[in-house]
C-alpha cells in the first residue's frame, strides 16, 4: 500500500484507509480466536463495503496505468 501511495496509484487518505484495512484484518483474526462466528462474520459484511470500494478503485489505477504504458 505504501508503495502504490509512493507511485501515486493512491492518495494520502486512501492509503491510510488501506493500511487500516490490513490492521483490522489482523484485529478480526484474533476475534475469531474469542468470539462467536455469527458475530465476526457481521463485523467483517460491515467492513467490507468501504474497502470494496477502495480496492476497485485501485485496480482501476493500476489498469489504467498499464494500458498507458503498454
Amino acid at each position: 500500500m505504501r508503495m502504490a501511495f509512493k507511485v501515486g496509484l493512491m492518495d494520502e487518505e486512501e492509503t491510510v484507509q488501506a493500511l487500516e484495512m490490513i490492521d483490522q484484518r489482523e484485529e478480526i483474526g484474533n476475534i475469531t480466536e474469542h468470539v462467536n462466528f455469527e458475530e465476526v462474520a457481521e463485523e467483517i459484511y460491515r467492513r467490507i463495503g468501504d474497502y470494496w470500494v477502495l480496492m476497485d478503485k485501485v485496480c482501476r489505477r493500476v489498469v489504467e496505468a498499464v494500458e498507458e504504458e503498454g
